[in-house]
């Protein structure tokens, strides 16, 4: 049957057009990063950089002045972490705990023999939402190719012959699903590995010598970190396809599906974009759809949850793989019942002059969907107001974070209070050295 469900996939003029014009998609934007005028220009100053006295690129610029002092860096580092751990202000074990750990990478990484190699192109595809969009894409259309056509169509009757027959058709459905993301996402991690080399910088490069990882506290290589981050991107995308799924399947309605997808989406997006890291809820800032999906994985070390500390690895590891496999469970219970159809999938109130669903669902969701306007609505609100300010996902806002965690903590109405305290006290000491000086001038 798995092959079965692959030919009748590929019999799907949508999805046999759409893969192939994908993946070329990913390699035309990939291209533009690395054979584009601002990587060439970059390249050209990088060959010349001995020969020349200015430097004009303000990338090369930077790398050559961070390089340049980056053993006195992590000198200084590792000093001011030290200073701080021998402080009494510095009790707290979380705190501690952060940076006895920085400290011991710090130490690895000063050991090492750095050298300024072409990072620009890469360094700008991990800033890039690329190959997210590309499988967020992918996993959608297959998600709807595979489950929701049949559904529609109600040729599920077909399979009901068995008490375990769709149970079984399920995991099938399911395991194409898979394998052909995971293919595609070879295939896609293939042209960036030969990209990368042709660019001039080896896979087993350090992640410390690109600009913007070099306190990177993970002792990755380029051939890692590239990866790590496509695949978490590909279970990102493949999560919300599988959300997607569940809840169609349990309210048996494509609309209200999407809708409450839409929801959920929103309010991981406000949890990632507006959460402070001093917040009581700074877990769920990053472990959440959109930091996987479109962060550049240059997380912290540690997480405290329930105030235990738990290396923020496992923690994701785990949840995400708790959270799937609840998604899952929920979704095969209900199959069954998608062999019934769905629910009022037909026009209500209108006339659409199509006999595609395909376009009928799209015009009933977007268009006479009042639930789902307001919901635009708001998200065109929010997108406008956010788009004053950006959040920065490179190390500088990670060495701020940890910064004002180090030195501020969780900002209760406690600790509110305590600087309201201390600013009330200051001041009045203020007043009274400044009428002792006044005092003093007058005796003179």
């Amino acid at each position: 049957m798995f092959i079965s469900e692959l030919k009748r996939l590929y019999k799907n003029n949508l999805i046999r057009w759409i893969i192939p014009c994908l993946f070329i998609t990913f390699n035309l934007f990939s291209a533009s990063i690395f054979y584009g005028k601002e990587n060439l220009d970059y390249k050209n100053e990088l060959s010349q950089m001995n020969q020349v006295e200015i430097i004009e690129n303000s990338y090369l610029n930077d790398q050559i002045n961070a390089y340049a002092n980056y053993q006195n860096d992590i000198i200084n580092r590792i000093e001011s972490n030290n200073a701080k751990l021998n402080m009494s202000v510095f009790n707290d074990e979380f705190v501690r705990t952060q940076l006895e750990s920085e400290n011991q990478t710090l130490t690895k990484i000063q050991s090492m023999n750095v050298e300024i190699v072409p990072s620009y192109a890469i360094t700008q595809f991990f800033e890039s939402y690329i190959f997210s969009i590309i499988i967020l894409v992918l996993c959608s259309l297959l998600i709807y190719s595979l489950f929701f056509e049949d559904i529609l169509h109600q040729s599920m009757f077909l399979y009901k012959s068995t008490k375990n027959s769709l149970n079984k058709l399920f995991f099938i459905k399911l395991a194409v699903f898979l394998f052909i993301v995971i293919i595609f996402t070879f295939l896609c991690l293939g042209v960036i590995f030969l990209m990368t080399q042709w660019d001039g910088i080896s896979l087993n490069t350090p992640i410390q010598w690109l600009l913007d990882y070099r306190f990177n506290i993970t002792m990755f290589t380029l051939f890692d970190q590239i990866v790590l981050l496509m695949f978490i991107q590909a279970f990102a995308a493949i999560f919300i396809g599988v959300f997607v799924l569940m809840l169609v399947i349990l309210f048996r309605n494509l609309s209200l599906g999407y809708g409450v997808t839409l929801l959920f989406l929103l309010s991981e997006y406000f949890l990632y974009s507006f959460t402070s890291v001093s917040s009581s809820f700074t877990v769920f800032k990053y472990i959440n759809l959109y930091y996987y999906l479109f962060g550049t994985i240059n997380h912290v070390q540690w997480v405290l949850v329930a105030n235990r500390m738990f290396d923020f690895s496992l923690v994701s590891l785990l949840f995400s793989f708790a959270l799937g496999f609840i998604v899952l469970l929920i979704s095969l219970c209900n199959y069954k019942n998608s062999s019934l159809g769905f629910s009022n999938h037909n026009a209500r109130g209108f006339q659409v002059n199509s006999t595609s669903l395909v376009w009928h669902e799209f015009l009933r969701t977007v268009f006479f969907n009042k639930g789902f306007l307001i919901v635009l609505l708001i998200l065109i609100y929010s997108l406008n107001r956010y788009s004053s300010f950006t959040v920065s996902k490179s190390q500088g806002q990670l060495d701020y974070e940890l910064i004002e965690s180090r030195y501020y903590g969780e900002l209760n109405e406690t600790i509110l209070n305590k600087i309201s305290q201390d600013i009330d006290e200051s001041h009045k000491a203020l007043v009274i050295l400044t009428n002792q000086n006044n005092d003093g001038q007058n005796q003179l």
